[in-house]
């Protein structure tokens, strides 16, 4: 038993588990970390939201004109966190649990949005294949000789290759992590029966020597353990997410789809699916996405989201996997039908063959004058050149009312990118803080995660905020005021990190976005205040 693949293990893990680390309480954080999203520059030099300095000072005695609906496309969010409760839209049209669309928007008992990820039996799905996956399955027959033309081939030619690579990859990592996982336990029990108890020492573990081979073996794999100081817990984490890349997201043998909806994905009309859980099984993302836009203020409890006047419509679409384009592009119809006036998008994939589905219902929510907001991704790509769906960009033109978003950390500096976000010169609109904050998760926790997906809700919740006192602009306007009146950091020299090459880039800040800015809410109120007095 020989403990192999350490710096692959742990490169990988490292980047996995800076995803979320969920805790009991918000205090088990520090106030930094529960807090700096709404710091200042200037005042405590951590480039966060400058909301605090808004609250404190142009709004101290200010009272908002108006409630803003934002509906939190993604995962599911746990509507009864005591941080959230009070903040959840609630659609008055409909008669709760009575099983009659009451309201005749196609929705029964949707009460507080709807849940595209399920059945009327109340089933819901959970894990799910990349898109990647289903479309080398989908095209795999049609092109198995491996010849043809025109832009379908291309795509299939694509996911062809990444998927074979990743899926071979997949694999491997996967034996190889359940055979060292296997060699750690089988050691570990080898080891508490030798040493007739359940915790044994690195000196117990030295002085040991067996001519039992079994035994002997266990004693040096222990040892290594000990030595690189590594724990199962700290293996297990990983491997699970290895386990499920390969039992689910590369396997094209798994539909929960097919067997679980049994609608045609290809088919915007096809509709009557869902059901109305909201929270469904896996809220914990949604609920930290949408305690960022809206944990009640000022409460006592765990932190106060950005927003102070903002009621949160929820509709899943994300399982764990990739969304589908179809359920996308009905949220975001169905939050433009039912008073949704921002919408947050934090999520993303590589591949979108329906994507005009999606391009279509982005049109139709930017016509009833919607903002929305989309997390750029964490690949730390260019999505100028790699596109990450859903996108702006289309054949036909960029479709309005939409920010894409980047991560920035809390310090000025070279590292100010936030390692892992992507960027883009014409792609990516504005940066906003998304290293390490605390949120809301699930089952009244709290936990502390990283990525553009809670960035993008920070831009929403500054957005929701300035709209509430301002609700005379519309979505465009409010659109043009965040970006101009973000910090700029454009001259700042950053340093992109490539984690495929493991390649570090010089570059400016600047370069990383249209505006080179960093969103602002104290600068945003301002320069909505001056627009507004002049209409």
């Amino acid at each position: 038993m020989k403990a192999t693949f350490f710096s692959l293990l742990f490169l990988s893990f490292s980047i996995f588990s800076s995803a979320q680390e969920a805790k009991k309480t918000a205090n088990d954080f520090t106030i930094e970390a529960r807090e700096w999203m709404h710091y200042d520059a200037k005042d405590q030099k951590i480039i966060g939201t400058s909301s605090a300095k808004l609250y404190s000072t142009l709004i101290k005695d200010k009272q908002a004109k108006k409630k803003i609906v934002v509906a939190i496309i993604d995962g599911g969010t746990d509507i009864e966190h005591e941080d959230l409760k009070d903040q959840i839209w609630i659609n008055t049209d409909e008669i709760p649990n009575n099983g009659i669309d009451d309201d005749k928007n196609g929705y029964i008992d949707d009460i507080h949005g709807w849940n595209f990820l399920g059945n009327s039996k109340g089933e819901n799905i959970n894990q799910a294949p990349l898109e990647i996956t289903r479309v080398y399955k989908q095209l795999k027959t049609k092109y198995a000789s491996g010849t043809g033309s025109g832009e379908e081939f291309e795509v299939y030619m694509q996911a062809k290759n990444e998927y074979e690579k990743e899926a071979d990859r997949i694999t491997k990592e996967y034996k190889n992590l359940s055979n060292f996982v296997e060699n750690f336990q089988f050691s570990d029990s080898v080891l508490k029966v030798y040493f007739k108890c359940e915790t044994y020492t690195t000196e117990q573990l030295n002085a040991a020597e067996s001519t039992n081979r079994m035994i002997q073996s266990s004693i040096d794999f222990q040892k290594q353990m000990k030595q690189k100081k590594l724990e199962l817990s700290m293996i297990l984490p990983y491997y699970e997410h290895v386990k499920e890349e390969a039992l689910f997201r590369y396997n094209m043998d798994f539909d929960p789809r097919a067997e679980l909806v049994g609608d045609n994905v290809n088919d915007i009309n096809d509709t009557p699916y869902g059901n109305p859980d909201v929270k469904g099984p896996r809220a914990d993302h949604g609920t930290m996405v949408a305690g960022l836009v809206a944990a009640t203020r000022s409460n006592g409890l765990g932190i106060d989201g950005i927003a102070n006047s903002v009621e949160i419509m929820v509709l899943r679409v994300v399982p764990d996997g990739d969304e589908y384009d179809k359920d996308v592009a009905l949220a975001i119809r169905y939050a433009a039908d039912n008073g949704a006036q921002i919408m947050n998008m934090s999520f993303g994939k590589a591949f979108s063959p329906n994507q005009k589905m999606v391009w279509d219902a982005l049109r139709y929510a930017a016509s009833k004058n919607i903002l929305m907001v989309k997390a750029s991704g964490n690949e730390t790509i260019d999505i100028d050149s790699d596109v990450h769906y859903p996108t702006a960009f289309t054949p036909e033109g960029k479709i309005d009312n939409i920010i894409t978003v980047g991560a920035n950390d809390m310090k000025k500096g070279k590292k100010m990118s936030a390692v892992f976000s992507n960027y883009g010169a014409t792609g990516v609109d504005i940066f906003a803080p998304g290293v390490d904050i605390v949120s809301p998760s699930p089952d009244q926790n709290y936990g502390k995660a990283s990525g553009t997906s809670f960035a993008s809700p920070v831009v929403t919740g500054v957005a929701a905020l300035i709209w509430s006192y301002f609700p005379e602009l519309t979505a465009s306007e409010l659109r043009t005021i965040l970006l101009e009146s973000g910090t700029y950091y454009g001259k700042q020299k950053v340093v992109l990190f490539n984690r495929d090459t493991e390649v570090k880039t010089k570059t400016t800040f600047g370069k990383l976005s249209v505006t080179g800015r960093i969103i602002n809410a104290y600068n945003a109120f301002l320069m909505a205040e001056a627009k507004t007095k002049k209409q």
